[in-house]
């Protein structure tokens, strides 16, 4: 098991038997999270959701970038902390320990979209047990929880503005990404860094590809974030227009 943990096995396949377990497990978790938070008191929900931000925090820094540099060498290209779920991975701790509603407004449409589609399309070699396959869906995984857990058990809940915010925010983190990037290649011979995928479409299959090649899937994928931000928010849309009909009635 313990060779098994970091012996390249090359085997996760989309859509497999191990991809549908973690997903069902995910499915189990969130929902026993949940179901206990909403019942428990306001310090025991955010003494849980703390541990939960710091085990996701704890899989990037602990889990991926020291096992994988010890093993492959630190490579500037893939160990910074600046792919957008990584970004995520470490900062969603704000909503969960401190209860930041900034933090959650900006970082609950990232999730809900790009962290999201990275657990429904994941882009991973190896499977069960390498420690990439725990890293990966520690962070990926437990992010998506992690969103549910703030807006189900803390009561947060995005709003139109929240959206802007969100998406402004990714529009200039996508510039960022594309100047360090091209710093991070200058600077480092074979780094190959990629991060927000600015300079390289994904290299698994992915509805980037029907963008067309770079620049112009960079533009695609801005309209494709803002129409899921869009899908993202409508229940919440709808919730509130709901809501307003009802007590419209009641004041009648």
């Amino acid at each position: 098991m313990s060779d098994a943990f970091f012996v390249e096995n090359d085997q996760f396949r989309r859509f497999s038997t191990d991809h549908f377990i973690v997903l069902t497990l995910g499915c189990i978790v969130a929902s026993a999270l949940i179901y206990w938070g909403r019942r428990a008191s306001e310090d025991r929900q955010v003494a849980v959701g703390a541990v939960i931000g710091y085990v996701i925090f704890a899989a990037y820094f602990v889990m991926y970038i020291s096992i994988d540099s010890a093993r492959n060498g630190f490579n500037p290209g893939k160990h910074l902390p600046f792919a957008m779920c990584n970004v995520c991975g470490v900062t969603f701790w704000l909503v969960l320990h401190k209860k930041s509603y900034l933090a959650y407004e900006i970082l609950f449409f990232w999730v809900m979209s790009g962290t999201l589609a990275a657990v429904l399309l994941p882009d991973i070699k190896h499977t069960f047990p390498h420690y990439t396959f725990f890293s990966f869906w520690t962070i990926h995984l437990g992010l998506v929880i992690a969103a549910m857990y703030a807006t189900f058990v803390y009561r947060m809940r995005p709003t139109f503005k929240s959206l802007i915010k969100s998406f402004l925010l990714l529009s200039a983190y996508a510039v960022v990404s594309g100047i360090l990037n091209g710093a991070i290649n200058f600077l480092f011979k074979d780094a190959n860094a990629n991060y927000f995928y600015t300079c390289q479409k994904p290299v698994s299959p992915t509805p980037v590809d029907y963008f067309g090649e770079w620049p112009w899937y960079l533009f695609g994928v801005q309209l494709m974030a803002f129409g899921l931000f869009l899908i993202i928010y409508l229940p919440f849309w709808v919730t509130d227009l709901f809501w307003e009909k009802k007590e419209l009635k009641i004041s009648e």
